[in-house]
């Protein structure tokens, strides 16, 4: 049987916080939308642009952006963090 190389492996990721996000994308003011038919919460941005957001977000928790190391900001999603978590390492 032919062996096969594990390509989902981890990736590091970085996550910016909102100010300096708005600051890199050039946007002031955003709506968080959610689209009841697909189930799906979207941000819409003063600048024509939209970005993913985290299924069931909630605003009341700390909010950042995360993305994989290098990738483009157009692919960051909004997501809660919890500012009590601290990434170890991988394995």
């Amino acid at each position: 049987m032919e062996e096969q190389q594990n390509s989902g492996q981890n990736k590091p990721v970085t996550f910016l916080d909102m100010s300096a996000f708005k600051s890199e994308e050039g946007f002031k003011t955003a709506r968080l939308l959610h689209n009841k038919q697909r189930d799906t919460f979207f941000l819409s941005a003063d600048n024509g642009k939209t970005y993913r957001c985290q299924k069931n977000i909630d605003t009341a928790k700390p909010m950042a952006w995360i993305r994989e190391e290098g990738a483009a900001l157009e692919t960051a999603c909004l997501t809660n963090v919890n500012p009590q978590v601290e990434e170890l390492g991988s394995i």
